[in-house]
């Protein structure tokens, strides 16, 4: 077959080369997108009124005693996760995002497993698309992957809250301020070589 030079779309060439090019960007989606949703299902379990500033340096399901774990996560199967959870994105920190996502190739990637219910886990990720779709729309399918643990990611730019879910294939890894991490130091920090954000804000004035 003859190959002719004037047949290639050079447009669209060009943007297939860019598109290629763009370092990849992976952010997590809890506590770094939306907040309180676990806490708010926790309180609504157990009665309570916890608040933020209840679950410095632990999670929001720790504060369930043990004899009720199983039972909170069958509850957690059969409500919606996100109901009331507060989008932690100001409107300006939206269009961040969105710089973001055209600058890098940028994914939204949630864990999802919860090990005592594995199987039925799969619900939590028909609850995150619904959220994500709804709050997030310029986030296409094509860009939100749930996994069971993120240290296989490999990408340029990582973001999450927790520590342990940054993968040692990401050539960046970037924690986003959570109450469960405050106390996590900066020497700790300087360790793993990760740096610390505390806002989209900042991670906006990092990356673009």
């Amino acid at each position: 077959m003859n190959f002719l030079f004037h047949d290639i779309d050079f447009t669209q060439f060009t943007w297939y080369c860019q598109d290629i090019m763009k370092k990849t960007l992976i952010v997590d989606l809890d506590e770094v997108l939306v907040e309180k949703a676990m806490l708010i299902r926790v309180n609504e379990f157990l009665g309570t009124n916890h608040t933020l500033e209840d679950i410095k340096g632990f999670r929001a399901q720790d504060l369930v005693p043990t004899h009720l774990k199983l039972m909170f996560l069958e509850y957690l199967l059969k409500v919606d996760f996100y109901k009331d959870a507060k989008i932690i994105p100001t409107p300006r920190e939206i269009e961040i995002l969105k710089r973001l996502n055209d600058k890098y190739d940028m994914s939204i990637c949630s864990d999802y497993i919860t090990p005592e219910v594995a199987w039925e886990s799969g619900k939590f990720c028909g609850d995150k698309l619904a959220l994500i779709r709804h709050n997030f729309p310029f986030m296409t399918p094509d860009k939100v992957m749930f996994v069971p643990n993120k240290k296989c990611l490999a990408c340029d730019i990582q973001i999450d809250d927790r520590l342990s879910q940054l993968s040692p294939f990401a050539k960046q890894g970037i924690l986003f301020t959570a109450p469960h991490n405050a106390e996590i130091t900066d020497s700790e920090l300087e360790k793993q070589k990760v740096i610390r954000k505390n806002s989209l804000d900042e991670i906006g004035d990092l990356l673009l």
